[in-house]
C-alpha cells in the first residue's frame, strides 16, 4: 500500500526538479555582495540546516491532515527550487563535479527521508475515505508503523545535516 505513495512522492519531486531546470530564470536570484572568501561556516550552520530540514520533514508528515495537499506543495516547491539552484550554479560556471560533490553526499539521504515523509503525508488523501473505519478498529498507526517512520526519517535528516556540514561543505571548499 505504501509503495504507491513512495513512487508518487518520488515522481512528483523528480518532475518538479526537471521543471526547475526547464523553467530556470536568473531573475529568481537576488545578487549577493559576498565573495567566496567572506563565506564563513560555523557550527550554528549545522544547527540551522538540521532545524530547517526537520521543519520540512515535520511539515511533510503533517501534510496527512491536509489530505496530502501540504506534502504535495512542499515536494513541488523543494523539487523545483533544487532544479533552479542546480541550474543556476551550472550556468554561473560552477563545474558539475563540484555541484554534485556538494549535494549528492547528503542529498540522497535527505531526499530519501523527505520522500518517505511525503508518502505518509500523501496518504492523508485516504483520510477522506477510510479514516473512520481505520481509527475505530485501531489499525491506522499500528498497521502502518507510522512512529517508526517518523523516528527513522528524523535520524536520516540529522545524518544528512551532519554530512552536509562536515563533508559537503569541505568538498566544495567552504572550510
Amino acid at each position: 500500500m505504501m509503495r504507491k505513495f513512495y513512487i508518487i512522492s518520488f515522481l512528483v519531486f523528480l518532475t518538479s526538479f526537471i521543471l526547475g531546470i526547464v523553467f530556470y530564470s536568473p531573475d529568481i536570484f537576488i545578487p549577493t555582495n559576498k565573495t567566496d572568501s567572506e563565506v564563513v561556516v560555523g557550527i550554528k550552520d549545522f544547527y540551522h540546516i538540521a532545524l530547517n530540514n526537520l521543519t520540512v520533514l515535520l511539515s511533510l508528515f503533517l501534510g496527512f491532515f491536509s489530505f496530502g495537499l501540504l506534502s504535495l506543495g512542499i515536494l513541488i516547491y523543494n523539487g523545483f527550487m533544487f532544479g533552479v539552484i542546480f541550474t543556476n550554479l551550472h550556468v554561473n560556471g560552477i563545474p558539475l563535479k563540484i555541484i554534485l560533490s556538494g549535494s549528492v553526499a547528503h542529498g540522497v539521504i535527505e531526499i530519501t527521508a523527505f520522500i518517505i515523509a511525503a508518502a505518509w503525508g500523501l496518504k492523508g488523501f485516504l483520510l477522506l475515505r477510510q479514516i473512520d473505519k481505520m481509527f475505530e478498529e485501531g489499525r491506522f498507526f499500528k498497521e502502518t508503523k507510522f512512529l517508526k517512520s517518523i523516528t527513522g526519517c528524523t535520524a536520516l535528516i540529522i545524518l544528512a545535516a551532519a554530512i552536509e556540514y562536515f563533508i559537503s561543505f569541505r568538498l566544495i571548499g567552504l572550510w
